[in-house]
């Protein structure tokens, strides 16, 4: 019965990983920037259009400690065509590590884009990154774990069953 249990559990976290949010996913820039080191993630990888994740940590050069008081603007900006730019704060709410800053961007077509991190406080600064964003996922697979976890579900009620009716006999 512990081996149905433990794959049944399997399964289900199989099929939830892809909903995983939360900060980090790929790195995209980490650099220095005066007193401070700037990482920046984004989420999902591969970078899809739709809804995009843009978390940023920021720490102290020299010491690694965490800076938080800092205001950061992301923009996104396509790169083959004029308009269009998307720009955002990011904030420590939107973020699930209370350390980062995240902000959530739609983007609304694949292709080559630009990222302007904008950081303010003491030492104001602008980084860039370009990244190429791929078409978003066919709506199937979008829907597939919501109409697939109940045929999990009776699979696994149907595999119980048959393992105790072999037990009895």
């Amino acid at each position: 019965m512990q081996p149905l249990r433990f794959l049944g559990a399997f399964a289900v976290a199989l099929m939830w990983c892809n909903f995983a949010r939360g900060d980090g996913g790929a790195l995209r820039l980490s650099q220095r920037s005066g007193d401070s080191r700037v990482s920046v993630f984004t989420a999902p990888t591969p970078l899809r259009a739709g809804k995009v994740d843009v978390s940023v940590f920021l720490q102290d050069a020299e010491t690694s400690r965490p800076i938080t008081d800092v205001e950061i603007f992301v923009t996104a900006k396509p790169v083959e065509r004029r308009g269009g730019n998307i720009r955002k704060r990011a904030t420590a709410e939107e973020a699930s590590n209370k350390l980062f800053q995240a902000a959530e961007l739609e983007l609304p077509a694949a292709g080559r884009w630009e990222f302007v991190i904008e950081l303010g406080g003491r030492a104001p600064a602008t980084l860039r990154f370009e990244t190429e964003v791929s078409e978003p996922p066919p709506q199937w697979q979008t829907l597939a774990p919501w109409i697939g976890w109940p045929w999990l579900v009776a699979a696994i009620f149907c595999v119980n069953r048959v393992l105790k009716q072999r037990r009895c006999s």
